[in-house]
């Protein structure tokens, strides 16, 4: 049991799709979309 990775884990997991959430929420998805938020060349 490693109090360190579970934290990690659990501490990301939320965080991921709640920033992705605001980020689709702010910028048009049209725009962006997933491809904007993981940076491919969609934001050129």
């Amino acid at each position: 049991m490693h109090p360190g990775s579970q934290s990690r884990g659990i501490g990301k997991v939320p965080q991921q799709p709640r920033e992705m959430t605001l980020f689709l929420n702010s910028e048009p998805p049209d725009e962006f979309g997933v491809e904007g938020v993981e940076g491919l060349p969609g934001r050129r």
